[in-house]
């Protein structure tokens, strides 16, 4: 008997924060870390009552960094006074409320986050934390604790420039309302995470956000992640995020952009994440891959991208993957997915769902096992998945998944076998997967799917490399059945 997909049990925004409402007592993953705590935000909300047991350690918060116990009126004056203290381990407790973001070093009045040690260093930035500040008041719900752009930037700038690693951790907020006007070439409206300088290289963490409603003039309309040429590699991972209403008014990726310089490495993950109704200028409604490096995205498992639109020429309404030299090397591992209702829409744009594009004869190799890719569109060809410029050195591999297989190149274009092809590897499926309510973004299946709760549970081989693990729970951490 020919095995199923597992089951895609995709949440829309309301149901996926109402699942966050948990109380957590993650802390930060230094146990020596300094803590500071933030007091005021918009609106008398923040930490009001914390006091100096609460956050403890070493000097602290006021107008020169020293007054007792580590109490700061914004989030930019807890980073500046993680600087100034030259802490190693920091942890910045947010109170639940809305709040400023520190934004960017020369955009308004704003402050990148960037290592200020001469040595590796680890900062956190937490948020839901009740007026105390204490741990066990801590409620982990991203929609409790806002952070806006000030006027004419994003959010967060990262940006690592030394010889030493810099570790950033964003976790339970709503970042919004960037449109920023200078820096990370005009990338990233919500979060920008560069290095552009020395050869420290930076790891990004963002867990349990929203990245909502935020623009860029440039690419990255939510998230943009830059490995500059002239700095170190990147490591970024997302984790139960909501990406949502971004728009990269000028370029490439609404929701996410990845950006990796010549000789450099962006390695990523992106697990249990919506990301959908962004849009992109050009190319990458919902994430965009491009430069002259290289770029491992291993895994993406378990997500929902949906109704996002890439309005150029090239085409990708969910992912675009463009070379931009022959030094260009990605490697893509999707399994578990669900890629649904993403459109390409200007004339003759290519790809509705998954774009490849290899027209700088760089190398990029996609497997896709346990996926569902329906109902994209595309005014050109391939309304699920296009692979165009191939140069003999672009290869996607998909099995065990649901996907359009129309006639001609309708739904697939490049199909074939080998290098250089979209390879459908049996058995796959072009049925209708049965979604709960598509028209109101759930895209879980009815129990009477014929693609639920089945498929392969062994990643293989395969001419576009190896498969990313399958995953032994789903989109609610719900366990899977096993597979074979």
């Amino acid at each position: 008997m020919i095995d199923k997909l597992p089951l895609q049990k995709i949440s829309t925004r309301i149901f996926v924060i109402l699942f966050l409402l948990i109380n957590c007592l993650i802390l930060g993953t230094n146990a020596n870390a300094l803590v500071y705590c933030v007091t005021d935000g918009l609106m008398g909300s923040g930490c009001s009552t914390a006091s100096a047991a609460t956050c403890t350690g070493g000097t602290a918060c006021g107008a020169d960094c020293t007054s007792a116990g580590h109490i700061c009126t914004s989030i930019t004056d807890a980073l500046m006074c993680i600087a100034a203290n030259a802490d190693a381990a920091a942890i910045v407790r947010v109170g639940s409320g809305t709040h400023v973001g520190p934004g960017t070093t020369g955009v308004g009045a704003g402050l990148s986050i960037i290592n200020s040690l001469g040595a590796a260093q680890d900062i956190d930035i937490l948020g839901g934390f009740a007026s105390s500040c204490t741990p066990a008041t801590r409620t982990l719900n991203p929609a409790n604790t806002i952070i806006q752009a000030a006027a004419m930037d994003r959010v967060f700038h990262i940006d690592n420039t030394t010889n030493f690693s810099l570790d950033v951790t964003l976790e339970g907020f709503t970042i919004t309302g960037g449109n920023p006007s200078g820096s990370c070439g005009l990338s990233g409206g919500g979060v920008c995470v560069t290095s552009t300088g020395g050869t420290g290289d930076v790891i990004f963490t963002g867990n349990l956000n929203i990245y909502d409603n935020n623009d860029a003039d440039a690419g990255g309309g939510g998230v943009s992640i830059i490995a500059d040429t002239s700095g170190g590699n990147i490591n970024a991972s997302f984790e139960q995020d909501i990406i949502t209403f971004n728009d990269a008014l000028g370029g490439a990726g609404g929701g996410i952009l990845i950006d990796a310089g010549m000789n450099k490495t962006v390695t990523a993950s992106l697990s249990r994440t919506e990301i959908g109704n962004n849009t992109a200028s050009t190319f990458g409604g919902g994430i965009a891959l491009t430069g002259n490096g290289i770029i491992d995205l291993d895994p993406i498992v378990n997500n929902v991208i949906h109704n996002n639109i890439a309005f150029g020429a090239e085409g990708g309404g969910a992912v675009a993957a463009t070379t931009t030299a022959g030094s260009s090397n990605y490697s893509l591992n999707f399994v578990n997915n669900t890629l649904s209702d993403n459109m390409a829409v200007d004339a003759g744009a290519l790809g509705g769902a998954i774009l490849v594009d290899n027209d700088l004869l760089g190398m990029v190799n996609l497997t896709l096992p346990n996926d569902i890719v329906k109902f994209n569109a595309s005014t050109g060809e391939g309304d699920q998945v296009a692979l165009t410029n191939t140069g003999a050195s672009a290869t996607i591999a998909i099995r065990f998944s649901d996907i359009g297989q129309g006639v001609g190149n309708t739904d697939i274009v490049g199909i074939g076998d080998g290098v250089g092809f979209v390879n459908l590897i049996d058995p796959n499926f072009d049925v209708n997967p049965q979604f709960v309510d598509r028209f109101n973004n759930n895209y879980r299946l009815e129990p009477e799917s014929q693609i639920a709760d089945a498929g392969t549970g062994t990643a293989v081989t395969t001419v576009a490399g190896e498969e990313a693990d399958p995953p032994s729970d789903d989109f609610d951490g719900d366990p899977r059945p096993p597979l074979d």
